[in-house]
């Protein structure tokens, strides 16, 4: 190392610091040693605010009577001066400092430490955003104003981007918009950002660190000489203050205690899974270091350090868990409730059973004793809120990260020897063994304040927890060997239970007459099978269905039984039973007055019961005419149907809950329609087409097709119909092919994720301009159906009028990012090819309009010419360019979905769905707790190539063969078209065809020397 570089002391000579959380556990420690370590820093100016009544001058005085603060007192109580109290809070926009504080800073101070935050993982997202995100905005301000700054560290924690399994020294992107989120959280009720909060932290695990991955991001934009210090799993002191020194319980001490006194049994674990342990006093000295390293190179961009213990010297789980115990019964703490035992485990059932009677039963049975005896009840209230505390850390001990912190070994070998040894920070020189002892005697004594004299008689009370913990299981042991004889009479119990339990759902339509427009649709199918497979009460199915094609409604009737949709529930009921069951209405939804007869609209005034309305026009690029017609005015038609309706129950419009895009969180409630859609029905009756679709842009205005404006103003009619008869709006998300059943993966379109499958499956598409990490809602039919069903079945059976929108969308449990999407597809797509593959699939997701197009031209429309020309040079009539040409349209329609992106509270509906007994919670299952994914999107190829593409599974070998052909096509014509940019640069660059001949000279030498020789 070079001489002239300063050690640390003294490029902190005559400096100030200020620090921010000082008087937290990692606060305190950070001020202890720059006063032991520095001697000739100038002061240390730290930020208190008013706490519990407690005013900041009473909390620092505090600080300074407790370790580690005490010991400087005692032995340099010179030092203690050099400790300045500033008065201010970090969520206060400009910290709350006097005019006075505020000019010292900024003249004065060169270092700063923003350490303040909560580490608590149950905040509320405000909480969190206001406490974690915003203090180091108001903090980086003040920064900025700093007249000397020469360092600024930022204490993170390295789990802030724990959604990734390798995590380095370097800057994620933020999870969201910080003014997106601050204006959420400032415009929108508590009780809906309880609700959204899962959503929003986009699979980080709690607000916590969700709060700090949006601190990283201001630090990284903030054009300060920054360092982000991100710290792991922070314990007890290894060396300094003193060995095992801690003053909190949070993370593995409060499990080190709760198991220690015998009150926690059991813990959700992977007992080989690494535990990143870094020791209070060695974390400090790595920040000290991170500071003196960004004062010295003065970065344009943040240094990133994972301060983490490595892999060098791994500690497990599991290590940790049985030194623990090993340490906590030589050394047991005072007042154990019960002898120190349990262990861990992955399962999440075992886990539950060993809770319910290690932790629960215990406690209500030593409550009853307590209350018996004139006392206060307090156990169970303990175990409440410990196994609350275990749920919130039970996602760290189920997982596995890899951190790597090569810039914090870098950092140890750019200290002289003599830093080194003063601020240590090398984790193999840590003996978890004996660490570990100290630790524990650390927590009794710094924690718990069990003075080491107090060990003899605990000794003596584990002694007899041992022989009692002994008595109680032999005991229980007996008890359940005894209860095993009445197995027998508690199953026949249960199952006659369980027979009791019958299905609401198919109570509420029994002998109702259901009329479904939109019956011949996607959803319309499945709709019709279910209602005739799992509710065969019901008295009859009207379908309302138009002639098509020269197909009278009859016929379309025949040809939906024939689809193999339909084949379980023939076999199930009979195809003769099925037909009777279902009646068709000659009508058409274009027209006025639906063309209904007036002998079918009688009959329908006096029979129907149900209505579901699911007929649209679902095209994206729908002539806006023609769109009105048949979804607006066909639902205002249907309306009209319904008031006439004698015996209504229930009238059910199924819209989208993509049509009102403009609010970037959508609730479950009636939005008002973007114009009269009254006044739109009238002018596009009497307008002609040219000069409705000349105006159709003005119209639309934000709405991006006429699809979703037409639903909104759908909708509108409904809610303008809801005093006059029962209705409700139904709102399914991205509806896709069927989960479960009939017929898992069947579809009969290429609408969503399918056709983009199939598309990158062909080899013909091969760009798309979409934001990869954005996702879209998607929701499997089979389930959207089940979901149409149990919102009924409230409306209908549990008569809940209050709620008139349901989202039936898929919250978190299908939530796929796009990038996601096309990655999983392309590796089933491998394993089950298409035939007449036309490429090898490949391409990707663009960001940037620009390289999509690009890609376009090149990979979509150059091959599309050269391949019709060969087509057609072979007799044949070219089709590829007007596939692409297609395939652009659709995406142009599609990409607006594919950049945005949207949340839906769907809190209604999820409360119709806690409302389903065990039987209908089976029968309509409305969940995707079970999901696999890959299963999934495999079954909807395998079934995209039958029913679609027609495409049998013998002829799957052939297509493999096929695809691999085609790879090495692939290969050979990526190596030609190098080799032929390499010769055209070369032909235009004469010093680039210099290099090029000398590299294959000095390649080439060798073979000819050899030879030679």
């Amino acid at each position: 190392m070079a001489s002239d570089i300063p050690s640390i002391s003294e490029w902190l000579q005559g400096r100030n610091v200020f620090i921010t959380g000082g008087s937290g556990f990692m606060g305190k420690v950070l001020i202890y040693k720059l006063l032991v370590s520095c001697d000739h820093l100038e002061n240390i100016f730290v930020l208190i605010r008013k706490k519990k009544d407690v005013d900041p001058q009473t909390r620092l005085q505090c600080m300074i009577k407790e370790n580690p603060l005490k010991i400087i007192k005692e032995k340099y109580p010179e030092k203690i001066e050099k400790i300045k109290l500033i008065q201010g809070d970090t969520t206060d926009e400009h910290l709350a400092l006097s005019t006075a504080d505020k000019q010292r800073l900024l003249k004065e101070v060169s270092i700063v430490f923003h350490m303040a935050a909560n580490v608590k993982f149950d905040l509320t997202l405000k909480q969190a955003i206001t406490i974690n995100t915003l203090g180091t905005k108001n903090v980086i301000n003040l920064a900025k104003e700093m007249e000397h700054l020469q360092s600024f560290i930022h204490v993170s924690t390295s789990y802030c981007h724990c959604n990734e399994s390798v995590l380095e020294e370097k800057n994620y992107p933020a999870p969201i918009e910080l003014e997106k989120i601050i204006k959420m959280v400032n415009d929108t009720t508590d009780d809906f950002q309880k609700i959204m909060t899962p959503k929003i932290l986009q699979g980080l695990p709690n607000t916590y660190a969700f709060s700090k991955a949006l601190a990283e991001d201001l630090v990284q934009k903030s054009g300060l000489p920054a360092g982000v210090a991100r710290p792991s799993i922070v314990v007890a002191s290894w060396k300094e203050p003193m060995p095992g020194w801690i003053d909190n319980m949070n993370g593995p001490t409060g499990l080190m205690v709760g198991a220690g006194k015998g009150v926690i049994r059991t813990v959700l674990c992977n007992y080989n899974y690494l535990l990143n342990l870094i020791p209070c006093d060695m974390a400090i000295n790595a920040m000290i270091g991170l500071a003196w390293k960004v004062g010295r190179e003065k970065p344009e961009k943040p240094i990133f350090m994972n301060i983490t213990s490595g892999l060098e010297n791994p500690i497990s789980w599991g290590y940790a868990v049985e030194t623990g115990k090993k340490y906590t019964i030589m050394y047991p703490f005072s007042g154990l409730l019960w002898y120190p035992g349990g262990s861990i485990t992955t399962l999440k059932f075992y886990h539950w059973i060993r809770v319910i009677l290690f932790h629960y039963i215990p406690a209500i049975f030593i409550d009853i004793i307590i209350f018996l005896t004139g006392n206060k009840p307090f156990l169970i209230r303990v175990h409440q809120k410990v196994n609350n505390g275990i749920g919130l850390i039970q996602y760290y001990t189920t997982k596995e990260w890899e951190f790597r912190n090569d810039r914090m070994k870098k950092l140890q070998l750019e200290l002289n020897s003599s830093d080194r040894e003063k601020f240590f920070m090398d984790t193999k020189a840590i003996s978890w063994d004996s660490y570990m002892l100290k630790y524990i005697l650390g927590v009794r004594q710094y924690c718990l304040k069990d003075d080491l004299s107090t060990i003899p008689r605990a000794r003596k009370v584990i002694r007899y927890l041992y022989f009692a913990d002994w008595f109680v299981k032999i005991g229980l042991t007996i008890f359940f060997i005894w209860f095993l004889f009445l197995d027998k009479f508690i199953i026949r119990s249960a199952e006659s239970k369980m027979e009791e339990i019958f299905d609401r759902i198919e109570e509420s339509f029994k002998n109702q007459n259901i009329l479904i427009t939109g019956g011949t649709g996607f959803l319309g199918k499945v709709i019709v099978e279910k209602f005739l497979r799992c509710l065969p009460d019901i008295k009859q199915i009207y379908l309302l269905i138009r002639t098509k094609h020269e197909k009278d409604p009859k016929y379309r009737l025949e040809e939906i039984f024939n689809s193999p949709l339909f084949e379980k529930v023939k076999k199930q009921r009979g195809a003769e039973t099925l037909k009777k069951s279902v009646t068709v209405i000659n009508g058409d939804m274009t027209l006025p007055g639906l063309s209904l007869s007036l002998e079918d609209r009688k009959m329908l005034c006096e029979k129907i019961n149900i209505v579901y309305h699911a007929a649209a026009s679902v095209r994206f690029d729908e002539m806006l005419k023609k769109a009105v017609l048949l979804n607006t005015r066909g639902t205002k038609e249907m309306l009209e149907l319904a008031k006439e309706m004698k015996h209504l129950k229930l009238f059910a419009y199924i819209s989208t809950a993509y049509c009102h895009l403009e609010e970037k969180i959508l609730e479950e409630k009636p939005y008002p329609p973007p114009i009269d859609p009254h006044k739109i029905i009238k002018c596009v009756e009497w307008m002609d087409d040219d000069v409705v679709e000349a105006m159709t842009g003005k119209i639309l205005a934000h709405f991006p097709n006429t699809y979703a404006f037409t639903k909104a103003l759908s909708e509108a009619l409904v809610e303008e119909a809801m005093p006059y008869i029962p209705a409700i709006i139904l709102r399914p998300s991205i509806v896709i092919p069927i989960w479960k059943e009939p017929l898992p993966g069947w579809t009969d379109n290429i609408n969503g994720p399918t056709g983009i499958l199939i598309g990158a499956g062909k080899g013909v598409l091969r760009t798309m301009y979409c934001n990869g990490s954005s996702y879209a809602d998607f929701l499997p039919v089979d389930i959207a159906v089940n979901a149409i069903l149990a919102s009924s079945w409230n409306f209908i059976y549990c008569k809940d009028h209050e709620k008139r929108v349901y989202h039936l969308t898929s919250s978190n449990e299908f939530k796929v990012p796009w990038e996601e999407i096309i990655a999983r597809g392309r590796k089933i797509t491998e394993r089950v090819p298409l035939n007449g593959v036309v490429w090898y699939p490949g391409g990707s997701i663009k960001k940037s309009r620009l390289m999509h197009n690009i890609c376009v031209f090149f990979f979509h429309i150059i091959p599309a010419y050269f391949i019709d020309a060969l087509i057609f040079l072979a007799g044949y009539k070219p089709i590829m360019c007007r596939v692409q040409r297609r395939i652009q349209k659709g995406f142009e329609v599609f990409e607006y979905y594919t950049n945005n992106q949207w949340d839906f509270d769907n809190s209604n509906f999820m409360e119709v769905r806690s409302k389903l007994n065990p039987v209908e919670y089976a029968k309509y299952q409305v969940h995707g707790d079970d999901m696999d994914i890959d299963a999934y999107f495999e079954a909807c190829i395998r079934a995209a190539r039958i029913y679609i593409l027609n495409e049998p599974p013998e002829t799957l070998p052939a297509a493999r063969r096929h695809l691999r052909i085609m790879y090495w096509i692939d290969v050979i014509t990526k190596i030609f078209f190098l080799i032929l940019l390499i010769y055209i640069f070369a032909s235009w660059n004469e010093s680039f065809k210099a290099l090029l001949i000398g590299s294959w000279s000095f390649i080439t030498q060798p073979y000819y020397i050899n030879y030679s020789h």
